[in-house]
């Protein structure tokens, strides 16, 4: 159910937003964030042996639009068990009908000396951290990494 809502909410999203442009935060936007929750976890558990967490939420950062179905979203995912809040990269294709997501590439979580990097709710160190990257997420050493399906032409 989460899969097929979300995408719904990333096709009203994607017939306003030029290719190339960022998607400005907005209700439908949240809306869509919020169903990726439940599909994002069982990608997680289907392709990472230590994935062991729940999501409570997806806070988007920036969401560009970057093909005629695709999406980028750098995002704060808030974990359930202590809320802590760890960096979030994915980027999605939804169908045509704008009903399902056929391919995913996400990442989550920060290394750093060999551990997994969690702040506390509400604080923005991730957020410094990745300005002083200049927002190159090719530099984040990511803790997870997982794939779901194959994209669609």
């Amino acid at each position: 159910m989460g899969e097929e809502r979300a995408a719904e909410y990333f096709h009203l999203l994607f017939e306003r937003t030029p290719i190339g442009a960022e998607i400005p935060p907005c209700p439908e936007l949240q809306e869509a964030c919020n169903r990726l929750e439940s599909f994002l976890y069982g990608v997680l558990w289907d392709s990472c042996a230590e994935w062991d967490e729940v999501l409570d939420g997806v806070d988007p950062i920036r969401v560009t639009k970057i093909g005629e179905r695709e999406v980028d979203i750098v995002a704060i995912a808030i974990l359930i068990n202590d809320q802590t809040v760890t960096l979030m990269h994915a980027r999605l294709q939804i169908d045509s009908r704008g009903k399902s997501i056929p391919w995913l590439e996400l990442k989550l979580g920060e290394r750093v000396n060999g551990s997994w990097l969690r702040e506390k709710y509400g604080e923005d160190k991730i957020l410094r951290r990745l300005s002083l990257k200049d927002w190159n997420l090719d530099a984040v050493d990511w803790y997870f990494k997982a794939g779901y399906g194959e994209r669609q032409s």
